[in-house]
């Protein structure tokens, strides 16, 4: 699908040892070149898009993981950190255009 709009909810948690850090984006992304920053050096993109699902990309230079995020439940991604637990619950909805 090469037009999209997606509409991203996301909630990324760093947990370390003596706080807590939420924060809560709601982004639309409109191509595969839109980089959404999360906390500790990670980054999102969307890189695939179908109709029930998309297709993320989180990377910090070292790590990536790549999920099908389905549109009909959050997915939570446990993310690797040596300092402490870092999550992100994410879920969607696509438009297409």
């Amino acid at each position: 699908m090469n037009d999209f709009d997606v509409i991203l909810h996301i909630e990324d948690i760093f947990c370390g040892n003596c706080c807590k850090d939420v924060k809560e984006k709601e982004i639309t992304v409109t191509n595969t070149n839109q980089t959404i920053n999360l906390q500790n050096g990670y980054v999102l993109n969307v890189i695939n898009v179908e109709d029930n699902f998309f297709t993320a990309l989180i990377q910090n230079g070292t790590n990536v993981i790549i999920r099908n995020i389905y549109t009909n439940s959050t997915t939570s991604i446990c993310i690797p950190n040596k300092c402490g637990k870092h999550i992100i619950n994410i879920n969607g909805t696509i438009n297409q255009t």
